[in-house]
């Protein structure tokens, strides 16, 4: 980090992290370590929409309104954040979180880092001049909104939170990784992070290292046998047309690679796109009777093909 820890203004974001763990908390903001995982790459595609800017939003004008990707800022708390949705209605505003995955059983819809995230934007709306009655947090899995509540104390919660982050950030060395931790296993940073192996070393595990094992890759190939098939991309999807009508679509997240048999076409923006996102190679085959032929396009950035 280039700021000073002490005055640098901590992210939405990070705050979540620092109440999920510490030590993920300083290497994603102090080490500037990422990587994505099934799990953050899903959460990024749920937000393709609302990482959008749209609209604005005036403290002095009550009519209705909504804007997204909204950045805000505070000085006296010292905190920034990017909120997903914001809308108000009657004269209140409310924010709306996008998450990932479905919504928490019981009374509280999200769990504590969520609704940490949640509180730090609800105080910048407040801290800027709108009345925030409380928040909402979408799920695009369910395709539901929920209420959350404010916390009484939130101002001296997120200062408490911030203040540690801030102190944590100014140490060189991260915070100690949890110990036998369930959140482990599913964090994108445990390749990194290494919290059994850490602990193990420094006396404070319990017992030996658990064993991880990776995940078989969810994603499948898409074939395209087809002839005269165009291979779209439309709103984070694969769309798949044969004769201007479309056959089949699926989410980008969900394909492996595409294997093209025949005379199909895909598109120069789907091979842009993919090789942008994900390093996925496009490849094609012409018709049974033509030169064996085979273009591979390989690499993000090459524009030329090899052909063997």
């Amino acid at each position: 980090m280039t700021e000073d820890p002490k005055t640098a203004l901590v992210p939405a974001r990070i705050v979540n992290e620092h109440v999920y763990c510490p030590r993920l908390a300083w290497l994603e903001w102090e080490a500037r370590a990422f990587t994505d995982n099934l799990d953050t790459a899903e959460g990024s595609d749920a937000h393709r929409r609302v990482d959008q800017e749209r609209g604005e939003l005036d403290a002095d004008d009550e009519s209705d309104a909504q804007a997204t990707s909204l950045m805000l800022s505070s000085e006296r708390l010292g905190v920034v954040a990017r909120i997903d949705r914001v809308e108000r209605r009657g004269g209140e505003t409310v924010p709306v979180e996008t998450k990932h995955g479905r919504p928490r059983r019981g009374a509280a819809p999200v769990w504590a880092p969520e609704l940490a995230q949640i509180t730090v934007q609800a105080l910048l709306l407040r801290e800027h001049g709108h009345t925030v009655p409380h928040a909402e947090v979408y799920f695009p899995e369910t395709r539901g909104r929920h209420r959350v509540e404010i916390p009484p104390d939130a101002e001296q919660w997120v200062t408490r939170l911030v203040s540690e982050i801030r102190a944590n950030a100014a140490q060189p060395t991260p915070p100690a990784p949890l110990i036998d931790s369930p959140k482990c296993p599913r964090c994108s940073l445990v390749g990194i992070c290494l919290p059994d192996e850490t602990n193990l070393l420094a006396g404070r595990a319990p017992s030996a290292p658990r064993r991880l094992v990776a995940r078989d890759d969810p994603r499948r190939p898409l074939y395209v046998m087809s002839p005269a098939a165009i291979v779209r991309k439309r709103a984070g999807r694969f769309m798949l047309e044969v004769d201007g009508e479309q056959q089949t679509s699926v989410r980008m997240l969900d394909v492996a690679h595409i294997a093209v048999f025949g005379n199909a076409t895909v598109t120069r923006a789907r091979c842009g796109r993919a090789w942008r996102a994900t390093s996925r190679s496009c490849g094609s085959a012409r018709a049974a009777g033509s030169p064996a032929t085979r273009s591979r396009m390989a690499g993000p950035g090459s524009r030329a093909g090899s052909l063997r």
